[in-house]
């Protein structure tokens, strides 16, 4: 499940992709099990005051938001996914792995 914005030129093989837009991410596309909670995560997240938005704070961001959530109230399980993030976002085109 992409956690960061996509440009257009990147194409979609996988059937089930949802694209929308957030005031956090901007336009974005997601599929899988965890699209539906990805969604709503999103959509109740303002963009931060100052207007800095950068795409690894931001996935940051939102893996902690779904641990938590596992944690707190296994939501994620229970819908299909987590148990382990990967972080990917896109940067200048390309997607980079967030290491921390």
């Amino acid at each position: 499940m992409p956690l960061s914005p996509l440009p257009e030129r990147i194409g979609f093989i996988r059937w089930g992709v949802t694209r929308a837009e957030s005031a956090l991410c901007g336009p974005y596309a997601v599929a899988g099990s965890g699209a539906e909670a990805f969604e709503t995560l999103v959509s109740g997240m303002p963009a931060p005051a100052d207007d800095t938005i950068t795409p690894d704070l931001t996935a940051l961001t939102f893996s902690g938001e779904l641990m938590s959530r596992e944690i707190l109230t296994g939501e994620p399980i229970r819908s299909g996914f987590g148990g382990a993030y990967e972080v990917l976002y896109c940067d200048v085109g390309e997607f980079q792995k967030l290491i921390i």
